[in-house]
């Protein structure tokens, strides 16, 4: 029982954090758009990405409260953060 709890205990404390990042070769505005995007079954079915403007980098993250909303949930919910940055000449939606 000891060895389980202390396996559970150290899985937690080293799962890290995941981070995708995706460059499309454009060249960068400086202008982010931040938000969350809910994926579900592990990551495997998700809402689209966001649609702000034509994108040059995004980059998708799985912060500590998004691992802990994944883990209450057992995998079933798994928000992530996106963050976008536009492309130049590409201005952000209304």
């Amino acid at each position: 029982m000891r060895l389980a709890l202390t396996s559970l205990v150290c899985l937690a404390l080293f799962a890290g954090c995941f981070r995708a990042r995706v460059t499309t070769g454009k060249p960068a505005s400086g202008v982010h758009l931040v938000q969350w995007s809910h994926t579900f079954i592990g990551g495997l079915i998700g809402d689209e990405q966001p649609a702000g403007c034509e994108p040059a980098v995004v980059e998708t993250r799985l912060g500590i409260l998004g691992f802990v909303a994944s883990v209450i949930t057992a995998g079933v919910w798994v928000p992530l953060t996106v963050d976008v940055e536009c492309a130049a000449g590409a201005a952000p939606a209304p």
